[in-house]
């Protein structure tokens, strides 16, 4: 895990430095790249299901941040994953009429976790979609990056960006203790 800037020391955040609200995007995010559903969409990755109930029991509002396209859905499956109420809200593009890098998109997210643009911490795996953009609107930011983040892109990184490897770096980075 490392702040954008810093290549070599590990970022360091806590619910106490004022994150009240996680927003995952879902595709590339908490979905697993196997097991389509039947509406097409991909079902929850199984790895990110304890991360997420940790966030959420540590009282941190989470949502759902997702662009879609016209009848894709995300409600199957987190509610097959048994996970659909950790989430104060969904937002799905194709429904709200706003997609993400919209700035409106992103104050419809403070907006139903009742907070501030920098108490929300926007996770996913689009640069300009799930990082650029939040934090052009006040919001923390990480990058989900497996492999690791090319120099690139490390370079294009807002300030204070962090890049995880996979949500389950969340928990612990959040005082929520630690995920195996």
């Amino acid at each position: 895990v490392t702040p954008a800037g810093s290549p070599q020391t590990p970022g360091r955040a806590s619910a106490g430095d004022g994150i009240a609200c996680v927003a995952f995007d879902y595709g590339g995010t908490i979905d697993s790249r196997a097991s389509p559903l039947l509406d097409g969409s991909r079902q929850v990755d199984p790895s990110s299901v304890a991360p997420l109930r940790a966030l959420a029991a540590r009282g941190l509002v989470l949502i759902l941040s997702s662009n879609t396209q016209r009848g894709q859905h995300r409600w199957a499956a987190l509610e097959a994953a048994g996970i659909d109420r950790l989430f104060r809200a969904v937002l799905m593009s194709a429904c709200v009429g706003l997609r993400k890098p919209d700035p409106d998109f992103y104050a419809l997210i403070t907006t139903v976790a009742h907070c501030r643009p920098g108490e929300v911490l926007h996770v996913g795996n689009n640069l300009e979609t799930d990082v650029a953009g939040p934090a052009r609107c006040g919001m923390r930011t990480a990058l989900v990056r497996p492999d690791g983040i090319a120099a690139e892109e490390r370079q294009r990184l807002p300030p204070g960006a962090l890049v995880i490897g996979h949500v389950k770096q969340l928990p612990p980075l959040l005082g929520c203790g630690t995920q195996p």
